[in-house]
């Protein structure tokens, strides 16, 4: 995928004005800090076309394990909002992987409960928002890393069993290491 440097100007500018409406200096980091290092990281990442910086550079700030943080919801938008721009292969995985790691999380950090949000069901939601962009990821088959976290992604949001064993049949072989659920484990 060649892309004329204006397009990559264009890409890099519908990133960097989604990265600073959703991670402003008011956002605050699980680290103390605004969350404008945050946003610089998925600015480089967007960029540098490399896939760096990894997932787990966000550990200890959007997530740690299971547990997400409060700027895991903004971190998903730009996640959702990446994945709608020609990135490269290894940028577009580690969006998609970081968006995974936020939308299966187990719970969230226990001082955001003190504000009556649920956290979780946020970036729920935001990935619901976006399925079929979730869908188109998993039938274009670029890759199984890609095919594969955007469907368990969507088995994850609980969509439709029927729609999830049709896909997962089309998408044969790039989620042939990924475990069609039973309806019950949705």
């Amino acid at each position: 995928m060649c892309q004329s440097r204006q397009e990559k100007e264009a890409l890099v500018d519908f990133l960097r004005n989604e990265i600073d409406r959703q991670l402003g200096p008011s956002v605050k980091c699980s680290c103390g800090r605004n969350a404008v290092h945050v946003a610089e990281d998925l600015l480089y990442l967007a960029e540098a076309g490399n896939g760096s910086p990894r997932v787990n550079a966000f550990e200890g700030h959007v997530f740690d394990g299971d547990v997400i943080y409060e700027v895991a919801v903004p971190v998903a938008k730009v996640c959702m909002a990446a994945l709608t721009q020609e990135l490269t292969i290894d940028s577009r995985v580690t969006f998609m992987l970081l968006l995974y790691t936020i939308v299966t999380a187990d719970g969230q950090d226990l001082d955001i409960g003190i504000a009556n949000r649920n956290i979780v069901e946020e970036c729920l939601e935001v990935a619901r928002r976006g399925v079929w962009l979730l869908y188109a990821e998993v039938l274009a088959g670029v890759t199984g890393s890609l095919a594969g976290h955007a469907f368990m992604i969507i088995q994850t949001l609980g969509d439709d069993p029927d729609r999830l064993r049709a896909v997962h049949r089309m998408a044969q072989p790039m989620l042939d290491w990924v475990p069609l659920l039973d309806e019950n484990d949705m």
